[in-house]
């Protein structure tokens, strides 16, 4: 380079450096806000169109009414919870008061008792020194043993007789409980009761009583569930005692 070269390029240099020399220290700083739907610069950074303005559009409501879970607001839904109960231990329902529920693979299901005894002082049956064998022999199917008792020869009248006679509250599958059924009611007698005491025209399950089941014991006993100490024994067919239908859903 000889001296006029860089003379020259230092001209040009010094050009540039004058134009771009900034000696504002805040000039370049921007502030980013939001308004509306609007998010801005300052500084004439320009601003955009937020796609949603509303705080309020998200929120969702959960709630639970029986075994159906729901979310509220736009996209929500409602599932099933399959591990609850639709129905509870004490509520009316299907012609008297659930006094047991269980689920399996088809579903929710019950026992449910009558609102009334169906006699206090009946025989087991008029048939009292015949075995009639396994069929009326389940501990836990009292539907089973109640049909095997009315279609045992020489029957006449029975305990299972007058519970699948009945017809009540528009509900004719009713029958005789087995010794099984029996003792879930009497684990659940306070939860029957205390639906029961809130109703006119009903008969709450005694303390002191002794309930007929509908399995047979041997030719000429039954099973027998006490209820004033929570024990099930054999007794003679030909005893009185009371009767309580139940039904299942």
């Amino acid at each position: 380079l000889n001296s006029a070269n860089i003379q020259k390029v230092q001209s040009n240099l010094d050009k540039h450096t004058n134009a771009d020399l900034d000696t504002v220290s805040t000039n370049e700083l921007q502030l980013i806000s939001i308004k509306g739907g609007s998010i801005s610069l300052s500084q004439g950074g320009g601003n955009i169109k937020l796609p949603d303005s509303s705080s309020v559009n998200e929120i969702q409501t959960l709630s639970v009414a029986g075994n159906k879970l729901t979310i509220s607001g736009i996209g929500g839904n409602t599932v099933s919870l399959t591990n609850q109960f639709e129905h509870y231990i004490g509520e009316y329902f299907g012609g008297g008061v659930i006094f047991h529920l269980w689920k399996d693979k088809n579903g929710e299901h019950g026992l449910i008792v009558n609102l009334n005894n169906q006699s206090i002082a009946q025989k087991w049956s008029n048939v009292s020194n015949l075995l009639i064998g396994p069929m009326a022999q389940s501990s836990w199917d009292g539907d089973k043993n109640s049909n095997a008792v009315v279609n045992q020869v020489g029957h006449t009248n029975s305990a299972a007789q007058l519970c699948l006679n009945l017809s009540s509250d528009g509900y004719n599958d009713w029958y005789l409980p087995s010794i099984d059924e029996l003792n879930l009611l009497w684990q659940n007698r306070f939860n029957v009761n205390n639906t029961l005491n809130g109703m006119a025209g009903v008969t709450q399950i005694p303390q002191m009583a002794y309930y007929w089941s509908s399995g047979e014991y041997s030719n000429a006993e039954a099973w027998v569930f006490l209820f004033d100490v929570g024990y099930a024994g054999g007794i003679s067919k030909s005893n009185n005692y009371h009767v309580r239908a139940i039904r299942k859903f």
